[in-house]
């Protein structure tokens, strides 16, 4: 990108992000800006845009209104936006829209398509919303990139031939069918064929740009807490509400992920309750079961944020532990361990006392499966409770 342009496309962002701050944009402003772009567009070489800044400026000039909302101000300003956008900016651009996303355990929305600049536009309202946001340029490289670390919802911009690519209608219909992403459609066309097409493919909403950015928001959330329904439904384990082993392969491909790319390792630690068939036979499976619900809520409350705490079955227990080397991870599940020996369990009038045994592996090495670490872990749960129960084993590394 041309060093003077990548600096006008700045002065842009930052007014949009000025009038956001004063939430309304008067008539002498919105002039001031266009006439401003006009001047700024000539110099650097840019006719075209000049050319729509001044014919944006006339038009304004003969409308009486005198306050704009930010909304309306963005989108009367669009097609300046748009014009901006040119072949060599969409690494400027897509670095714009990462670098400020927020982290942690908010939903993941990726903004797919070329229009980075608008997609710019809208990062700042899904930012306000407590989003993160990604930026893919490519359609079809999004929907092949979704099976490794599927986000909580994808924004397409699409145009009609785009919908004409088979191979691109297949790949969107098996993201759909297999991950439960929900997909929003947008695109400049306003067409009712456009709409009908959209959602003949199953996509769960069609907005056409421009649009108002907190009606934008109100129709994202919105599918988002659907789809946290259907989660729910389909990744939770319905006795002790933590995540069920459908969830647990999802999880390790963020895992991997985060150590492919940033070489972050992170940690798999298998929990076992001792001795729970006693339990079972001498208080019944009622009680058994309230024990398994307890040491959920246990783990759910004492594993450090970021962490995920999954049943794996019966009463075995996998607690993830992102961006945690050995170490680290090996000091946690103690701590666990140590609590969980002197935590009562109150049920029908009676305490019981329960211990767990632990196997812990570190996931150095990105191109093993699942299947490897969760065998390490299970030999070094073994040799924990080969030595007596209440104790944490480190797997070694196989040869």
């Amino acid at each position: 990108m041309n060093e003077y342009v990548a600096q006008f496309v700045n002065s842009i962002r930052e007014q949009l992000k000025r009038w956001k701050a004063g939430q309304t944009v008067s008539r002498e402003e919105l002039l001031r800006f266009l006439r401003s772009v006009a001047r700024t567009a000539t110099i650097i070489g840019r006719d075209d845009i000049g050319a729509q800044a001044h014919q944006l400026f006339n038009e304004l000039e003969g409308q009486p209104q005198q306050k704009w909302t930010v909304d309306e101000a963005a989108s009367y300003i669009y097609p300046i936006v748009k014009l901006c956008y040119e072949k060599g900016e969409e690494s400027f651009a897509v670095a714009a829209i990462a670098e400020e996303t927020s982290s942690g355990d908010a939903p993941m929305i990726w903004l797919v398509g070329d229009d980075v600049l608008f997609f710019m536009y809208i990062k700042e309202g899904l930012k306000q919303a407590g989003w993160q946001v990604a930026a893919v340029p490519q359609i079809e490289k999004a929907l092949s990139f979704v099976y490794e670390e599927p986000p909580d919802c994808m924004v397409i911009d699409v145009c009609e031939k785009e919908l004409q690519n088979l191979h691109l209608l297949q790949l969107l219909e098996n993201a759909q069918k297999q991950l439960f992403v929900p997909i929003v459609m947008i695109s400049d066309d306003r067409r009712k064929e456009m709409r009908l097409k959209s959602y003949q493919l199953g996509v769960n909403d069609f907005i056409a740009k421009p649009f108002a950015i907190d009606e934008f928001i109100v129709r994202v959330r919105r599918l988002l807490k659907k789809k946290k329904r259907i989660d729910q439904l389909v990744l939770v384990d319905e006795l002790t509400q933590v995540y069920n082993r459908k969830y647990l392969i999802k999880a390790y491909e963020s895992l991997r992920s985060d150590l492919k790319r940033f070489h972050e390792l992170s940690c798999i630690a298998m929990l076992d309750l001792d001795h729970f068939k006693q339990i079972n036979d001498r208080f019944g499976h009622l009680v058994g079961d309230i024990v398994l619900q307890e040491f959920a809520r246990f783990l759910c409350r004492k594993t450090r944020t970021g962490d995920t705490v999954v049943r794996f079955g019966g009463e075995e227990f996998i607690v993830l532990l992102p961006k945690t080397e050995v170490g680290d991870a090996l000091r946690v599940v103690e701590r666990l361990r140590n609590d969980f020996s002197a935590y009562l369990i109150e049920t029908d009038g009676q305490q019981i006392s329960c211990t767990f045994s632990g196997g812990l592996v570190e996931i150095n090495d990105p191109s093993k499966p699942l299947e490897y670490w969760l065998e390490l872990a299970d030999q070094a749960l073994y040799a924990a409770k080969q030595q007596g129960g209440n104790g944490i084993t480190v797997a070694k590394p196989a040869d």
